[in-house]
């Protein structure tokens, strides 16, 4: 249900992809990597074969094809797989992330409004609203937002 969720597999009487290509996976062209479906479209046969030797040829033809299918649902399954270990790291990363914004959120404000006040009337007073410890514990939180977007923006393949 996930895969058909994700439009990596077809519904079942749905004949084209969501956007109208037709394909021999019947996967939407958008869904799949353009290197994969390239291989997948089907070559025009014709109705009937004249002779054993052109039946032969196409059975070829065919044995071809199904080799080339099955390369190309591999690569979708290693597609799949990366993916998924790519949300699972980004998952974890952002629980840390979580924790960590927690964390430092109550080491800057362990008094909750009072100490908002207080940083406010620092601020009134000319001086900066946030402490130099606290610009470090924020810089913690910054690396670990850059991680994130950097595991975010890696290739899937």
């Amino acid at each position: 249900m996930q895969r058909k969720q994700l439009g990596l597999l077809y519904a079942p009487g749905d004949q084209t992809g969501s956007f109208g290509k037709k394909s021999v996976l019947n996967v939407p062209a958008a869904t799949a990597p353009q290197a994969i479906l390239e291989s997948a479209f089907v070559p025009e046969f014709p109705e009937t074969f004249q002779s054993l030797k052109e039946l032969k040829a196409g059975q070829i033809k065919i044995l071809s094809m199904i080799d080339a299918l099955k390369k190309s649902l591999l690569g979708l399954e290693l597609l799949e797989l990366r993916c998924r270990e790519l949300l699972c790291s980004i998952n974890k990363a952002m629980d840390a992330y979580r924790y960590e914004w927690h964390q430092i959120r109550r080491n800057i404000y362990p008094l909750g409004i009072i100490t908002i006040c207080y940083k406010s009337l620092r601020k009134l007073f000319g001086k900066p609203h946030f402490s130099g410890h606290d610009i470090q514990e924020l810089a913690v939180l910054g690396n670990l937002a850059w991680s994130i977007t950097k595991m975010a923006n890696s290739p899937a393949f």
